[in-house]
Formats: C-alpha cells, structure tokens, sequence
C-alpha cells in the first residue's frame, strides 16, 4: 500500500482576520461545549475538489439564522491575508441548527486553502475553517444516506447507502477486513503496532451504487486497484460511537486496568454482574463507580466522534490521548505536525500527520519516555473516581 502525506480539514479559531492559520490556538476543535461544530468531507472527481460541510448550532440560545458565512482562499498556512474565493457556497439544507452545503473547485498545481469564516451577528464572534485543496486527494467516493452525503467516516452495520460518484460503466472493487485493530499502547511505549499492510478477508465488486453492509469491519472501494485512492470506510455496530455490550464497554478499559483486572474483564462473557465487581474492585467505591463510568465512557464516546479512521477512535493515537487526559489546553497545527498542550499537567504531545487511501486524516503520536509520569498519575486519577 502507497502511503501518501496529505492535507486534512483544518478547523480553526479566528481572533483577527489578518492572522496565519499556523497561529491559531485550536483548543476548541475538541471542546466539547464548541458553541458551532463543523464537519466536512472533502472528494476528489478528476481535477475538482468537491467539499460537502455541514455546520451545527451546539447552544440552545442560538440558532442558523444567527451567523453568516464568508469564504477566501490562501495559498498556504503562513498567509496573513487571502484573496477572493472564486467558487460558489451551495447551500443544501438550511433548519434551526443546521446548514448544509458544498464548495468545488478545481485542484491546481501546488496546495491551496479554502477559508470559512463563521460570523455570530449577535456576539460579534468569529469561527474560522480552513479546507486543504490538493491535486493527489485520496478520497474519490462517499456515502449518501437519505440523499445527502455522511459526513462521519463510520457507519452502521444494518443500514442502508448508496455510494456517490459511482459509475456504472466502471464497477467498484470491494475489499473488506474483518481482523480487529490493536489499541494504541501508552504514549510511553516505543513500541506502537505496525498496521502499515492489510490483507483483505473478502474481496467482491459492486455493480450497483447500493452498500448495505451487515458485517463490521473496515471495507475499501476503488475504481482502480492500483491506485492509491477510493473510498475507506469502518462500519460499526450500533449504538456506536457508544457502547451497550459488555465486550464493547471491556474493550476500551485497557488504558486504565491492570493485566489481572483485564484478564477478568476477557472472562467476564456478558455476565453483568461480574463486570460490574471488576469496576467496583478498580475504584473500591460504589459512587465513584459510578462517576468513573460515566465520565469515561463519555469520553469514549467523544473519542469515537472525533477520531475514527480505519479503527475505532478510542483506538488511535489521539483518541487515547484524548480519552486519557481529556481535551488539550491548546492545540497548534502546522502542514506536518498537530501540537496538544495540558496546562494541568505541564506536558506536550507532538502528533504527525501521515495518510492513506484507509485514512487520510490520520495522526500518529510522538512518544517519549517522559509521558510515565504524568500518565500513571492521571490513571490514578481515573481509578480513584476523580477525573
């Protein structure tokens, strides 16, 4: 598999329009109280870029109507200013807190930037989103639910798609991994899991735009099976990005137990009341018990949201951060690198970005042997009910 270094959606905050993008703090990527979020999938057809984006009202007191979009383009991360876009914003869907809409244009030489500026007419405040235009994006298909396009990059097992920018005169290849990705190891551990080269359990071709998967696993599409471009997607079953299982609530208990304690958990089968003695035994409280397992898993849950790729988010790199030591203070993106910093914690995590047709986004972590202090005193933390 050709690996490819690739831009990714990068979504900024803005404090003054004539500011580089490398110079935004963007903690609030992860906050989950983030006044507006914005999800956008990004498809290559050719040499157009399309970028289908949909943009959520997360507070109650306001609503779509309540901010006004503007778009620019730069020509890189550095740039203080822009120059006019020279596409045009289809809005899709407009409803209370949501609107939906695309942007295409077409790819060129060298990297570009498309800048959305967010403006709150009541606040005054103002989100900026910058999207990555580049000629070797590995992303040619997408999966439209209910006519529009999905915009996380997992889905259902049992539910129903279609797969947009399908061509019936050229079938789609299908190749489905059934195998289970590895957990990301503590940020300590030099040793991370080699996943560079998947074997397909299946292989199969559509020759219809319909998808329906009822297995889970991680299925990529491509028009070319030499090419490094397609369509990655994990399908989970549901309540993902939640868990009601017993082995779906085990699995994600590896950062925070002990090799004994997880080896009860793997003896555990889907005996309620046995699971429930492990984490009692973890925390040795009944009311921490329960605020451990519901701060935890919530975090899980987020984790899921934000990091899926070709493995489930709590997996990766930074949703184990993320699940750890919960949302960085401050965050810095350059075109190689994501920064998070902890104020509570004084410590600094280096992620680089790397991607594939299986992930195009993904983000591997620098570890330093440094992280054993703050990561078992944080665990301790975890175990004791108080995170």
């Amino acid at each position: 598999m050709n690996r490819l270094f690739i831009l990714i959606v990068l979504i900024l905050p803005a404090v003054a329009s004539a500011q580089a993008i490398s110079g935004f703090n963007l903690n609030y990527l992860y906050d989950p109280d983030a006044e507006i979020g914005l999800q956008a999938k990004t498809v290559r057809t050719g040499n157009i870029i399309s970028v289908y984006y949909q943009m959520d009202v997360l507070r109650k007191e306001y609503k779509t109507e309540d901010y006004t979009f503007t778009w620019e383009r730069r020509s890189s991360l550095n740039a203080r200013s822009g120059e006019p876009f020279r596409g045009i914003d289809s809005v899709l869907i407009t409803a209370e807190k949501t609107r939906f809409g695309v942007i295409r244009e077409l790819t060129e030489e060298k990297p570009w930037f498309a800048v959305l500026q967010i403006k709150n007419i009541v606040t005054q405040g103002v989100f900026s989103y910058f999207i990555a235009f580049e000629s070797n994006w590995p992303v040619t298909h997408y999966l439209i639910q209910n006519g529009m396009p999905v915009m996380r990059e997992y889905v259902q097992s049992g539910s129903n798609y279609k797969i947009g920018n399908f061509n019936s005169e050229k079938p789609l290849f299908g190749f489905y991994y059934k195998r289970s990705f590895q957990p990301a190891p503590p940020p300590f551990t030099r040793n991370a899991p080699d996943e560079k080269v998947l074997k397909a359990d299946s292989v199969f071709v559509l020759k219809r735009s319909d998808f329906n998967p009822k297995s889970p696993g991680l299925y990529l599409f491509q028009e070319d099976t030499l090419s490094a471009s397609g369509l990655a997607i994990l399908v989970a079953r549901p309540p993902y990005p939640k868990y009601n299982t017993i082995a779906g609530l085990s699995g994600p208990l590896i950062y925070v137990t002990t090799v004994e304690e997880q080896r009860d958990l793997k003896s555990v089968n889907n005996d309620k009341a046995r699971f429930d003695k492990v984490i009692l035994g973890i925390t040795k409280d009944a009311e921490r018990a329960k605020t451990f397992m519901r701060n935890y898993y919530k975090g899980i849950e987020l984790a899921n949201r934000n990091f899926t790729g070709y493995k489930e988010g709590w997996k990766t790199d930074m949703g184990m951060v993320f699940t750890v030591f919960g949302a960085p203070s401050e965050v810095s993106r350059t075109t190689a690198n994501e920064v998070w910093y902890y104020d509570g914690i004084k410590t600094k995590f280096i992620f680089h970005r790397s991607g594939s047709v299986f992930a195009p986004y993904n983000w591997f972590l620098q570890r330093e042997n440094n992280f054993s202090q703050s990561w078992f005193s944080t665990i301790d933390l975890w175990r004791k009910g108080r995170k």
